[in-house]
């Protein structure tokens, strides 16, 4: 996308920057759905969705020039969003039916301010870095590294760097957590 981006831009110009955004990267939105489990139809859907508010909220974005990322990372919380909408709604039968233990197994409180801090260090990371944190979370889902180069666009071997200088990045972050792991 060779355009020179300006804050104030008018409708048809939003318009001419979402089909080409369109074209770049609906494929490469898709697939990373598809990868996560997303069935065709869904995908498809959470597509168009993510570039309807891209072209919503085009001039209030801050780096215009990562749509990529901006949009792979709208199409993960709308995909996110539905799996947790219909896990309710499969809980909510189930409770309704009568299947729920009504003594669930409580996790050690450890366990649950460890995973709590680590959640909220990586929403902070995500907010900063939003491409470096999606990059880290393909490697946690174990995408390998060729399929995760097709995605940035990059070699295999920019990608390892890529990665590297990422969880350097994210290292910062998570060392409030170690408080939880380091106490008896």
């Amino acid at each position: 996308m060779g355009r020179d981006f300006k804050d104030a831009v008018d409708a048809s110009t939003i318009q001419s920057i979402v089909e080409e955004a369109f074209i770049a990267h609906a494929k490469d939105v898709n697939k990373w759905l598809r990868y996560k489990g997303c069935n065709r139809e869904l995908a498809e859907e959470l597509v168009q969705d993510a570039f309807i508010k891209l072209h919503n909220q085009y001039s209030g974005l801050k780096d215009k020039q990562s749509l990529k990322s901006w949009l792979i990372s709208v199409a993960q919380n709308a995909y996110i969003n539905y799996l947790e909408k219909a896990s309710t709604r499969y809980e909510s039968k189930e409770i309704y039916e009568g299947q729920i233990n009504d003594h669930p197994t409580e996790q050690p409180d450890d366990h649950v301010e460890i995973m709590d801090c680590v959640t909220r260090k990586l929403s902070d990371f995500q907010r900063v870095e939003p491409e470096r944190a999606f990059v880290i979370n393909l490697q946690m889902d174990s995408m390998p590294i060729s399929e995760i180069a097709l995605i940035l666009d990059r070699t295999e071997q920019a990608t390892r760097e890529y990665l590297s200088q990422s969880k350097k990045k994210l290292k910062p972050y998570l060392e409030e957590c170690r408080e939880f792991v380091a106490h008896d």
